[in-house]
């Protein structure tokens, strides 16, 4: 996603059906959020992806919930996400 786009990708639809949410990011755009679920995706391995709810991003995933919240957490620690 270019940082020039304003509009984040559509959420995968069996993810946004089926999903269960596993974070609600607050306090960054569209680009930064899209590159940030990309990166929990490849280094769990699990399918995961996000989108816009009130002005809040919510992170969803179909696969291994435990292995998607350990990489939040960890990934907490070392991103601050300013506004």
């Amino acid at each position: 996603m270019k940082p020039s786009q304003t509009k984040p990708p559509k959420c995968n639809s069996d993810i946004f059906k089926n999903g269960t949410t596993v974070a609600i990011i607050t306090g960054a755009n569209a680009t930064v959020i899209e590159c940030f679920v990309k990166e929990i995706a490849r280094s769990t391995g699990q399918p995961v992806d996000w989108y816009y709810a009130g002005g809040r991003a919510v992170v969803l995933t179909t696969g291994d919930v435990n292995k998607v919240r350990d990489a939040l957490d960890l990934y907490q620690m070392r991103i601050h996400f300013k506004s």
